[in-house]
């Protein structure tokens, strides 16, 4: 799977191919949609893609569940795909929380997907090139804010996202606008300059296993 949405002209010059609006540092569609390419035997979806909605952070119980393994402890975000991936059940995710996006002093979004809808707070998604530049906020801000500006669109029939059908459909926004309320109950946002972790050197070469991605945390910090 790539690591983020596709190149742009202001935020990063890497990236899968993007076939959508923006790319990293936006909640476009491009920022937030990766390609991504699964292999086995016993997989069983139509045109051997997967049109089911899924997250990054599902991999985790998507995996556990292919061997056996029951992860316990504190809930997991993620949701076991497995079924869907084998074509037996549809996908057990119905929406995503996009979350934020940030680029140089703003901060865009909170933006949430739910089935073919997708509601962005704010008056952009994020800076796609020079010519196309909307500041955001200066901090995150809170999600489902009832003062706020939203831009709703139809993802299945508008991926590129450039019709704003919000005024069109004042209920799906409500309905978005709550889940965007109840996501920011529990957003934890990311910690910039962490005193406990050593600044990120990419590949190294270690000598216990060699070229590996360097951890840049000593040790596992769990948010509460």
């Amino acid at each position: 799977t790539t690591d983020n949405g596709g190149p742009t002209q202001l935020c990063a010059v890497q990236g899968s191919s993007n076939r959508h609006r923006g790319g990293k540092c936006t909640v476009w569609e491009g920022g937030t949609t990766g390609d991504a390419l699964i292999s086995g035997p016993v997989l069983d979806f139509p045109s051997n893609r997967f049109d089911g909605l899924m997250h990054a952070v599902d991999w985790l119980p998507t995996l556990a569940a292919i061997v056996g393994a029951r992860p316990n402890g504190k809930r997991l975000d993620g949701v076991d795909q497995l079924g869907a991936l084998l074509g037996a059940d549809p996908s057990p995710r119905t929406e995503v929380f996009v979350g934020y996006a940030k680029y140089e002093s703003s901060w865009y979004g909170p933006a949430v997907r739910w089935k073919n809808w997708k509601l962005l707070q704010g008056h952009s998604g994020g800076p796609e090139d020079p010519e196309n530049f909307l500041p955001g906020t200066p901090e995150p801000a809170t999600g489902g804010d009832a003062q706020a500006n939203y831009i709703l669109y139809d993802v299945d029939r508008d991926p590129y996202e450039t019709t704003d059908i919000s005024l069109y459909n004042p209920l799906i926004v409500q309905i978005l606008q709550t889940k965007l309320r109840e996501y920011s109950k529990t957003y934890v946002p990311p910690i910039a300059n962490d005193p406990d972790c050593t600044p990120f050197r990419g590949i190294v070469n270690n000598s216990e296993f060699g070229r590996v991605w360097s951890p840049w945390c000593s040790e596992l910090i769990v948010y509460n």
